[in-house]
């Protein structure tokens, strides 16, 4: 049997919902099933000025636990807005849009007609 597992990329934009107005566009995010948060570069978070206010734990696959910076942002995709709480991704690292659903009433819903699942967080402090 053919494998015809695919990823799904979209462009986004990214806001500050203290100083809303300006945006961020990243072209071509990731969009991860299993990711409850989105990795966005922190770069671009600190550029609009987005406050670092938690720390998350998570584990990767090999078992190691990163700790990254999460703040509050409005994320635009596929004509829809919603506030998230977003990592500030290191970087190098992956950039990736969770898909726990916010954006578009819990599911992301892509042109094909597929629905993405929802997920859930691997580890919250």
């Amino acid at each position: 049997m053919a494998d015809t597992m695919g990823t799904l990329r979209i462009d986004i934009e990214i806001e500050n919902p203290a100083r809303p107005g300006e945006r961020r566009a990243l072209r071509s995010v990731l969009v991860d099933s299993d990711a409850e948060l989105s990795w966005i570069p922190g770069e671009v978070l600190e550029s609009l000025g987005i406050e670092r206010f938690g720390r998350w734990q998570f584990r990767q696959a090999d078992g190691t636990v990163l700790e990254r910076w999460t703040g509050p942002a409005f994320v635009h995709a596929l004509g829809k807005r919603t506030t998230d709480d977003v990592v500030f991704g290191a970087p190098g690292s992956q950039f990736v849009l969770g898909c726990d659903g916010r954006v578009v009433g819990r599911s992301y819903t892509v042109a094909a007609g597929e629905r993405i699942r929802q997920s859930t967080a691997v580890l919250k402090i």
